[in-house]
């Protein structure tokens, strides 16, 4: 067999063994993806609280850090000025963004078995209620 002819047998054996590397690590990944799916459609589901103003003020948000719920009880209304009933409802907020954050860092942590992003790192979704808080918060200055 001339040099060229091993060269080409080399290269053949090389490109099957690397295909079938290719393919298991496409069906792993495939698996990966699956696991990853279900978590998130579980989390879409999956409520987490956070409370503001002593307890005042209690919100509520899905694994996708999306605001499903604000409690704000008439006793906040009575005690709390506009000022501090909009930084309770920020406050309660957090706490219940950094509770989903913390258990979906969890979660795909144990899916995937890699170590995921420190919650700090990971970067918030802007709040939904922001710009009416300011507007409250504006009001009392008029």
């Amino acid at each position: 067999m001339s040099r060229a002819d091993q060269l080409r047998k080399d290269i053949l054996a090389a490109s099957v063994g690397h295909a079938q590397d290719v393919a298991e690590s496409a069906a792993e990944a495939a698996q990966k993806l699956d696991a990853v799916n279900n978590v998130l459609r579980d989390l879409r589901t999956t409520e987490f609280t956070g409370e503001g103003g002593d307890g005042l003020v209690i919100v509520s948000v899905n694994g996708m850090c999306e605001v499903q719920s604000v409690y704000v009880s008439p006793t906040a209304m009575r005690e709390l000025n506009h000022e501090a009933l909009g930084t309770a409802v920020v406050d309660a907020l957090g706490r219940a963004r950094a509770t989903a954050l913390e258990q979906v860092t969890q979660k795909m942590q144990e899916t995937t078995g890699e170590r995921p992003v420190p919650v700090e790192e990971l970067k918030l979704p802007d709040n939904p209620l922001e710009k009416y808080i300011n507007k409250l918060r504006n009001l009392g200055r008029s």
